[in-house]
């Protein structure tokens, strides 16, 4: 799920603290235990935290067992708030943002061939092959404050009221300073940076949002005394403020906001999953469900129709390769496809049930994050994490894994590279 602007309840920001030491290194797959050969999960790093510690936990395939990362947050709970890479996540404390990520590393190996000739003779060749693999990293970036906004390939941080230092996702975890800041007195959320190029920025001053320019205001500005989600939809951002919900793009080289049709009115308590130029979002604890329309004769936030009903109340849903994935308080996990045309109806491809899950259960004990071939769901009324292979008609459950032992987990977030197709030209 990549909700790209996120801040945790607790103590105001501190003054701005913006500092570096050296990166940590956290491989969740090692030598030892028992190994599995299923490459879907090679190269994903499961990240964990819990109410009642201040650690990051990381899942260790092989063992099965979650372990401490060596990373301390410094509270209780904290959060995650992955960036649209798929690689990278912010991590906020109650007054501190942390950053970690995915770090792909070369391996050169000699293998001997053997070639035979005509004369029947052996001779050993060696070719040089380069295979790669990921590593969990945890950057030395850190900043004073707790919200983060994650869009158009830059994490921002609100530091204080008058800064927001901006940095890319890809830099993010080698990275020992931030790469720039927005200074501007009076920010009440993190400030967006639309284009690096010309400077060009997007300002929350607790009354609007305004577009600058080399710190002009542009005249681009839209009414948000309080802005609930900000989602990064490739070349569109769209605004959850007050009541309403708009766009902002770039339209012959001018960026225009752009009123976005629903009749609902309860906009803060919307809950969103977004892929590519794709977005869906959900009220908590309803069967309200629903899809985001942006196009040129149609922008608008609708009722997702679906050819079947939903299994429950939803507790969480995200977007996995072409699934999106609802989970319900019924413990069903139900993938849903479109249909032939944008009129037709979400069909289930597949549904299956947290066999171990007691249903109906409360929404509060489950929490659910995925990649483009698994989901992972923690039910923490059982401790255990469900590892879920998505595979339509043979989605199935791989593996359970007990939580850390005596706490519940907070939030769950799981980084992994994009597979093949993944990356496709539309957007969720």
């Amino acid at each position: 799920m990549n909700l790209l602007f996120r801040f945790r309840q607790g103590s105001p920001a501190l003054a701005c603290l913006l500092c570096a030491c050296s990166a940590e290194t956290y491989s969740p797959d090692t030598d030892g235990g028992h190994s599995h050969d299923d490459e879907h999960t090679d190269n994903a790093a499961v990240m964990l935290t819990t109410h009642e510690s201040t650690d990051l936990y990381v899942l260790d395939h092989d063992s099965g067992t979650f372990a401490t990362s060596g990373h301390n947050t410094g509270t209780n709970a904290a959060q995650f708030s992955p960036a649209s890479d798929s690689l990278t996540t912010a991590i906020i404390a109650a007054n501190i943002v942390l950053f970690a990520g995915l770090v792909e590393h070369e391996e050169h190996e000699e293998h001997e061939e053997h070639e035979e000739h005509e004369e029947h003779e052996e001779h050993e060749e060696h070719e040089e092959h380069e295979d790669s693999h990921y590593e969990l990293e945890f950057s030395s970036l850190t900043s004073s404050g707790n919200q983060v906004s994650a869009a158009f390939g830059h994490f921002g941080v609100l530091a204080n009221s008058a800064t927001t230092a901006i940095t890319p996702f890809s830099e993010v975890v080698e990275a020992t300073e931030f790469e720039t800041t927005i200074s501007q007195s009076g920010q009440t959320a993190p400030a967006a940076l639309l284009d690096e190029a010309s400077s060009t920025y997007l300002l929350f001053n607790g009354t609007q949002a305004q577009v600058y320019q080399n710190q002009v205001a542009l005249g681009i500005t839209l009414d948000c005394q309080q802005l609930h989600a900000l989602l990064d939809l490739e070349d569109t951002l769209v605004l959850a403020c007050d009541d309403h919900l708009s766009s902002l793009n770039q339209h012959d080289d001018t960026w225009q906001f752009t009123a976005i049709d629903t009749e609902l009115t309860n906009i803060a308590s919307l809950q969103w999953a977004t892929q590519h130029d794709e977005a869906f979002a959900f009220i908590p604890g309803t069967q309200q469900l629903f899809a985001l329309h942006l196009h040129d004769d149609e922008t608008a936030l609708e009722p997702l129709n679906t050819a079947q009903p939903l299994s429950g109340n939803l507790c969480a849903i995200d977007l996995a390769g072409e699934s999106l994935v609802t989970l319900t308080d019924t413990a069903k996990v139900t993938g849903l496809h479109a249909g032939d045309d944008e009129e037709a109806p979400f069909i289930t491809a597949f549904r299956i049930t947290l066999d171990e899950t007691i249903s109906p259960i409360n929404c509060d004990q489950l929490l659910m994050a995925t990649n483009s071939s698994n989901a992972m769901i923690a039910d923490n009324s059982i401790g255990k994490l469900y590892s879920i292979e998505l595979d339509d008609a043979l989605t199935h459950i791989h593996e359970r894994f007990p939580l850390p032992a005596g706490q519940t987990a907070a939030d769950l977030t799981v980084l992994a590279p994009q597979q093949a197709g993944d990356d496709h030209d539309h957007e969720h």
